[in-house]
């Protein structure tokens, strides 16, 4: 077959979020949350099961033995309004600063919010004012509680509706095996819910061998275990054959042999299947300018050659699998002829081979 494929295009150059103990995947990592609409969610009204903020669902890797990426939600208060007066408070107070909301809102801030209050010459709130300082929490428990009593010394008898927003978004584990963005949700709540989020993946740092590290790596689809998954890459065995690794296998580096198959997607019908000696039926995929598809039949180190082919979205979806619009085949490249290839941007003569 000659020079076999160079490491850099396998997922194994990559170090990963474990390090030093090497993940060995291809795919990034997630940075860079991006804040929608914030919104305001009420906490605790009723009626409801669900008086928490709601948890942000950061969706699994896609890339075999990815790692999950975590991220801490900070909230912060977004509104508050005086829902009853109460009384029993000092006359004429003009700003007076509350020594707490009664319920878990004071004891579970990871920051103490600014508040102020106004009373008329009967001890009756008149008046709750939010400062600057919006406080800032990370979890909190409203069971039970649709307004918080403002409590002045021993007086909590006037009652204050407090909302709440979405401050930052950070990361605690950029998780890694991401080959594309993925969609992010927020769990139920009793509130209007913020607007989802966006998030950005790494990108490489240049830095081989360093879990900042995350080069792009080939992407590859294989049918193994009854169902077609995606796979990692680790090495080239011959012109058609690759070693890689599917979920649960990290620990054998790849214990499995693929060969490519070019004529429809692996596990598809096939007249002549692959033998067990040959290996399990592979798939790498290829694209256009214009998203036209192509199944790669050989590769090489700066060229391949493909075979146009449009992907079905029947048989568990292959098309949304491989993330590409179901049955356009592509047109600019001729069927068996050889080509240079990218990572990046495909034109009339490069085409472009699925990574992450």
């Amino acid at each position: 077959m000659g020079r076999p494929l160079n490491k850099k295009y396998m997922g194994n150059r990559n170090v990963g979020v474990a390090a030093p103990n090497d993940n060995m995947i291809g795919g990034e990592g997630l940075a860079a949350y991006t804040l929608g609409t914030l919104g305001a969610v009420v906490i605790g009204d009723s009626p409801t099961t669900n008086r928490n903020f709601p948890a942000l669902t950061i969706p699994a890797p896609t890339i075999a033995n990815g790692t999950q990426a975590t991220a801490t939600v900070v909230w912060e208060i977004a509104s508050i309004s005086l829902s009853s007066g109460g009384t029993g408070y000092a006359n004429n107070l003009s700003g007076q600063a509350i020594d707490q909301l009664v319920g878990s809102i004071y004891s579970s801030a990871t920051s103490q919010p600014t508040i102020t209050v106004n009373s008329n010459g009967s001890g009756v709130i008149t008046a709750v004012t939010l400062g600057a300082n919006r406080g800032t929490w990370t979890t909190i428990d409203g069971t039970g509680i649709t307004t918080w009593g403002i409590k002045i010394g021993a007086v909590t008898s006037a009652q204050a509706t407090v909302t709440f927003r979405v401050k930052s978004i950070t990361t605690v584990n950029k998780g890694s095996g991401y080959a594309t963005p993925p969609t992010l949700s927020w769990g139920t709540n009793s509130g209007t819910l913020p607007a989802v989020p966006t998030v950005a993946l790494t990108t490489d740092s240049g830095n081989v061998g360093s879990s900042t590290n995350a080069e792009n790596a080939i992407l590859a689809w294989a049918y193994t275990g009854g169902s077609l998954v995606e796979v990692d890459l680790q090495k080239q065995v011959s012109a058609k054959r690759y070693r890689f690794n599917k979920t649960g296998e990290i620990a054998k580096q790849g214990a499995e042999i693929g060969r490519i198959r070019y004529d429809g997607v692996a596990g598809s019908s096939n007249a002549n299947p692959y033998t067990a000696a040959e290996g399990v039926e592979l798939n790498i995929v290829a694209v256009d300018a214009s998203g036209g598809t192509y199944l790669v039949r050989k590769l090489y180190n700066r060229t391949c050659t493909v075979k146009s082919i449009g992907i079905p979205s029947s048989g568990s979806n292959p098309a949304a699998l491989f993330g590409v619009t179901a049955n356009q085949a592509g047109s600019v490249y001729t069927d068996g002829k050889q080509y240079k290839w990218t990572f990046g941007t495909p034109d009339a003569t490069t085409i472009k081979i699925l990574n992450a």
